[in-house]
């Protein structure tokens, strides 16, 4: 019921994704795509203007630039509904920003060459957002052919972390797919939700930078993407984390039921009411904080009764994450012209790696318990002295029933007692497991092999004649005992009889009795032997 909850909702968003991204596409683009930086921030070298016609709240500004400036591209940011840009008397730009998203504006545009001095009158209408008041942040005045260098460098920490996310991103969801069939679904769900964690981490880190005005100009649907990818990250970390905790998941499933559903009304917001999309936008920081808050209390209670490396592994991430999303958070409140996403980006890759650490050692931990496991069902079915299947073994075989010819062989060796007499147990069992190792050498292929108890051995086979068993049992085996006992002082020699049916008319309780009546007669006719 939690699942399904859960996938309608998410349904529901991608549906809402679609007239949203529509939306994107009818706003138009401020100008071409920015392609390259001799780069001058003119932020603090503009004069204040006068308002004119503009309202009292508006930004207005002026800058004086030489005719043979050839620095004539300039680029604007800030939080602006509008910009209207003079050269003198005549505009030489004006825009509208309709994105519903109260984010950061931003415009460029080419200073048409002339003769003597222009002064440049810039003018933007404030936003009026509930979280800054800067309606232009930052003026750049610089040669169009070298700007590339100036965006590149101003966000390389995105690019590096998009690159790390990626690979790290990439090799947990390849992982995951190459464990499927071989380790738990937890662990397999544990490495898929951390992988794509991680890409929508650096695919978020990498929209929010400016990065992508080398090659785009639809801002509205950097914006859009922007927002939804970062949205969507706390609620697949929740699932990341309820794979990781030994508790009840129900309260992670409630979690993560509120974001994706916050991130609906996002949508909803976007298309049909943008004054509320900064409201949606506080309720995920908040819930983001109220996550954060949650796995840390649930991490701190459980360390007292499980103090494990992972566990620390993923408190230490939390806290470091919890302290630079603070900071990040509180820093895009006072000024979202600051760099938050620099902060963000260091907590992030610091809680990635504790993640990271975390998921290999519950791998290890996973693979270690299995190889104990393995090792215990080995002691429990395998002969330690032999190495051939124990009796608890033969009795599950035993009890099936038969569906083709079966052959029970039945061995003994001759005159162990006397060598127990004689030389002592060590001999006899050394004796005991030369004939084990002969019978695996004819029989380990094509059969299965047992250790009943003491010197009794079983080979049972499957679609077998009675010709070719008597030619492995009077020709094969008496070779490999021959070779066997070229490097022993105490010769091997074993008894054995067999018996075989086709169909299922003779048990397996009576195929093992023929043959070790069998096996007892032609013990008995070995003169002089002695059990």
């Amino acid at each position: 019921m939690k699942n399904k909850i859960l996938t309608i909702i998410f349904l529901l968003l991608i549906v809402l994704l679609f007239p949203a991204i529509l939306k994107c596409n009818n706003i138009k683009p401020h100008s071409d795509r920015l392609i390259s930086s001799n780069v001058s921030d003119i932020t603090d070298s503009v004069e204040p203007a006068a308002a004119g016609d503009y309202p009292p709240d508006s930004y207005n500004c002026s800058y004086t630039i030489s005719d043979n400036e050839s620095k004539r591209f300039v680029y604007i940011k800030g939080f602006w509904t509008s910009v209207t840009v003079y050269a003198d008397d005549d505009i030489i730009y004006s825009g509208n920003d309709k994105n519903p998203n109260n984010d950061m504006s931003v415009c460029w545009f080419s200073i048409p060459a002339g003769t003597g001095e222009h002064t440049l009158y810039i003018h933007a209408v404030s936003k009026k957002t509930h979280y800054n008041d800067e309606v232009i942040s930052e003026i750049i005045l610089a040669d169009k052919g070298d700007f590339n260098e100036y965006i590149f460098m101003n966000n390389i920490y995105a690019f590096i972390f998009f690159i790390f996310a990626l690979i790290t991103g990439l090799l947990c969801l390849i992982g995951a797919l190459s464990m499927r069939r071989r380790v738990s679904q937890n662990s397999y769900l544990t490495f898929t939700y951390l992988g794509i964690f991680i890409l929508l981490a650096g695919t978020w880190l990498l929209l929010d930078s400016k990065l992508l005005l080398l090659v785009t100009n639809r801002t509205a649907l950097i914006s859009l993407a922007s927002y939804t990818v970062f949205m969507l990250m706390p609620a697949v970390l929740i699932m990341y984390i309820s794979e990781m905790s030994s508790g009840s998941q129900r309260p992670y499933y409630i979690l993560c039921g509120i974001i994706l559903t916050n991130t609906v009304l996002y949508l909803i917001s976007y298309i049909l009411a943008p004054v509320m999309i900064p409201y949606v936008l506080s309720a995920c920081h908040i819930m983001i904080m109220s996550a954060i808050i949650y796995v840390l209390y649930r991490c701190i209670r459980s360390a007292g009764s499980y103090n494990t490396y992972e566990l620390k592994s993923i408190l230490a991430g939390f806290i470091f994450m919890c302290l630079f999303s603070l900071m990040a958070l509180i820093s895009f409140y006072i000024s979202s012209s600051s760099h938050y996403s620099y902060v963000y980006a260091i907590g992030l890759a610091i809680f990635i790696t504790c993640m990271i650490t975390a998921s290999l050692q519950r791998m290890y931990n996973y693979i270690t318990d299995n190889a104990n496991v393995s090792a215990y069902k080995q002691l429990a079915y395998i002969d330690s002295l032999t190495g051939l299947m124990n009796k608890a073994s033969f009795t599950t075989e035993h009890i099936k029933p038969i569906t083709s010819p079966t052959a029970y062989i039945m061995f003994d060796l001759n005159g162990l007692k006397h060598t127990n007499d004689t030389y002592g147990h060590k001999e006899g069992d050394e004796l005991i497991a030369a004939a084990a190792e002969c019978i695996r050498a004819v029989f380990g292929r094509i059969g299965k092999c047992y250790r009943f108890g003491g010197d009794e051995l079983i080979v049972i086979l499957y679609g077998f004649k009675a010709r070719d068993i008597d030619a492995l049992l009077n020709y094969k085996l008496p070779a490999v005992i021959n070779s066997c006992n070229s490097n022993r002082d105490i010769p091997l020699d074993v008894s054995y009889g067999y018996a075989i049916c086709n169909d299922n008319s003779v048990t397996r309780h009576e195929l093992f009795k023929q043959a070790d009546e069998r096996m007892y007669a032609m013990k008995k006719s070995v003169e002089g032997c002695s059990r």
